[in-house]
């Protein structure tokens, strides 16, 4: 929906545009955020998704470590062929850039090891564990340039360590 010029979305938190949605719409006073839904879904074919390979729920068991200080150890709540996320125990003097990761499984021996990777995030989520001091965080990695046999070993995790 485009204000009165035609070039700006309305903001219905302000009094000037919450009376011109009055004069035109009397529903869209009464609840602004679901005027604000339905902009958003009429302009749902405008949205590009910026993720280029699909995300899975990691099955239970499935870790990872960073290297080389094996600071960072955690389940994998997600992965794609482009990255994961995994959630540790740790503080914000932990949250550094890691340049390797390994990923493994308790269930087998399954290991993949030394992947190249980015930080994309770091934050704390909070704090998940009784009694414990260290904060819950997730980190969300971006995969580097992976080699040939990572890459195989990669699909691989992703058709049995996912749902």
């Amino acid at each position: 929906m485009e204000n009165r010029s035609g070039f700006f979305p309305l903001n219905p938190f302000l009094v000037e545009d919450r009376y011109y949605l009055f004069i035109n719409n009397q529903n869209h006073l009464r609840n602004p955020l679901i005027n604000l839904w339905r902009l958003a879904m009429s302009k749902k074919d405008d949205f590009h998704e910026r993720r280029k390979h699909k995300r899975f729920k990691a099955k239970r068991g499935a870790f990872a470590v960073s290297l080389p200080n094996f600071d960072k150890l955690g389940q994998i709540e997600n992965i794609s062929e482009g990255g994961f996320a995994f959630q540790y125990m740790g503080d914000a003097e932990q949250a550094k850039d890691s340049v390797e990761v390994e990923i493994f499984s308790t269930f087998d021996d399954f290991f993949l090891r030394k992947l190249p990777v980015k930080t994309v995030s770091d934050f704390e989520i909070g704090n998940q564990v009784l009694f414990s001091s260290l904060p819950t965080r997730q980190v969300n990695l971006q995969f580097g340039e992976l080699q040939h046999h990572q890459k195989i070993q990669l699909h691989f995790f992703l058709q049995q360590y996912t749902r």
